[in-house]
């Protein structure tokens, strides 16, 4: 699939990010005596009934969203029917918050609006290299999520889990995903400059698909809705 699968992605507003970043201090939640240990080991029991609460309570925590995660991961493993389409929805969100994708745009729009703003690309490009490269938890996220996630391959599974969840949890994933890609060669800058837009890893494959399934699901979303933080942002990643 070439590269242009992923104009879709430029189509959702950033406020669809700023949801994603919970305001619930995580120290108020059950998992609070954990605070002290490797929150990304932590064993939570995630089941359809309680994945809602448990992301929304821990969105400002990278370490315990990825625990959530796996937590997602395993329940899967039981999983069926709609209980199984809701948690494979609920990992989007969580690979979010996991990575910290949403707390680290809010906390860098206002430097990205003056950057477009200013009309010099170059600085844009370094700010969007930033955000990349200051995301958390990066290869275990997308490795957990990789597995949580129906297989493209099947097209009736793969379909029913995209018409489930949110475009912009959609989108925000495939951005995780390929974030993950550009750590492992070496920093954004590196990967910017070789990206191509054809899937050559899991993870690439996997954003593409995604990508894939909102364009042919939400192609009625108006254009005017474009931000410009995610329109640039995504321009600079060459997928757009």
């Amino acid at each position: 699939m070439e590269k242009n699968c992923f104009k879709v992605l430029a189509l959702f507003p950033v406020l669809g990010i700023f949801s994603l970043v919970s305001c619930t201090d995580f120290f108020s939640t059950s998992l609070a005596t954990w605070a002290q240990r490797d929150r990304t080991k932590l064993n939570i029991k995630v089941t359809a009934s309680n994945v809602d609460d448990l992301i929304a309570q821990n969105g400002n925590d990278p370490d315990t969203s990825l625990a959530i995660l796996k937590g997602i991961e395993a329940a899967l493993k039981g999983a069926s029917g709609q209980s199984k389409l809701d948690l494979e929805s609920a990992a989007l969100e969580a690979a979010a918050n996991a990575a910290g994708l949403g707390n680290t745009v809010l906390g860098k729009s206002q430097e990205i609006l003056d950057a477009i703003d200013s009309g010099v690309d170059a600085d844009v490009l370094a700010l969007v290299e930033n955000v990349i490269d200051s995301l958390d938890n990066l290869g275990a996220t997308a490795s957990t999520l990789l597995a949580a996630l129906p297989d493209p391959g099947d097209p009736t599974a793969f379909e029913a889990f995209i018409e489930n969840s949110d475009p912009t949890k959609l989108a925000l994933a495939a951005a995780v995903l390929l974030a993950s890609e550009a750590e492992q060669a070496g920093g954004a800058s590196g990967y910017i400059a070789g990206f191509t837009g054809t899937p050559s890893s899991p993870n690439e494959a996997m954003a593409v698909a995604i990508a894939g399934g909102i364009a042919s699901n939400y192609a009625s979303t108006e254009e005017g809705t474009v931000d410009a933080i995610i329109e640039n942002m995504l321009k600079q990643l060459k997928l757009i």
